[in-house]
């Protein structure tokens, strides 16, 4: 019984380091928060608990041998199912991702649930606090940092004036320190238009909106839409 309440404590104790990484991902409205932060680092912390249980239980029966290895599975286990769920939670469209953060940290809550579980409350409540730091206060230091950012555009081009429209174009991404790749493009012959589509590649701070628009107003185009 008092091995089982000691095993309890560092169930409960994983819960409410998971929580430290669950409040942060939950402040920043990601969709893995609060609670499926807490269910993945106390449910693996649960695992090894029980694990580490049939360990004393096989041990005294003199099956240690085999227990070691099954301890070794267990955490493999814990960590591959957790890597399909934090897989859930990535979303792609086209080179738009979002969403690896909140993986890595679902990820990341199941190591401090297996650590807190083996009974490493040090290491687990260090990991926990380097995590928040991680998430809470790097993102604040992202900020200030250089990024590449690329974004699509779709300009519709009147036919006759393409390559003059195209000019202009690469002329008034040059002038805003932006690089152009052209992907595709598609006559609408109905339309009497030439839809191009135009990867744009910039470093922070840029107002991509206002330069769409202006874009437009400047190269001739009949409609600029931004995506993504």
């Amino acid at each position: 019984m008092l091995a089982e309440l000691h095993l309890l404590i560092r169930f409960l104790v994983a819960l409410v380091l998971s929580a430290i990484i669950g409040v942060e991902r939950e402040f920043h409205g990601r969709p893995a928060g609060l609670r499926t932060h807490l269910l993945v680092g106390g449910g693996a912390a649960l695992i090894v608990v029980v694990g580490e249980l049939l360990v004393r239980a096989l041990t005294q029966s003199g099956a240690e041998s085999g227990v070691r290895l099954d301890q070794a599975r267990i955490i493999a286990g814990v960590i591959t199912g957790v890597g399909f769920l934090g897989a859930g939670t990535i979303i792609r469209q086209g080179d738009w991702v979002r969403g690896l953060t909140t993986a890595a940290s679902v990820w990341f809550v199941a190591g401090i649930g297996i650590a807190v579980g083996h009974g490493f409350l040090v290491i687990g409540s260090g990991a926990a606090v380097t995590g928040f730091l991680v998430l809470f206060a790097f993102s604040r230091i992202e900020e200030w940092l250089p990024s590449l950012t690329r974004r699509i555009l779709t300009i519709e081009v009147p036919p006759e004036d393409k390559e003059e429209v195209w000019r202009a174009v690469r002329r008034h991404c040059r002038a805003h320190h932006m690089r152009t790749r052209l992907l595709s493009w598609e006559l609408e012959r109905d339309r009497g238009v030439l839809l191009v589509r135009i990867q744009v590649s910039y470093w922070r701070p840029t107002d991509v909106v206002s330069f769409a628009a202006e874009l437009g107003e400047m190269s001739g185009a009949r409609n600029v839409r931004l995506e993504g």
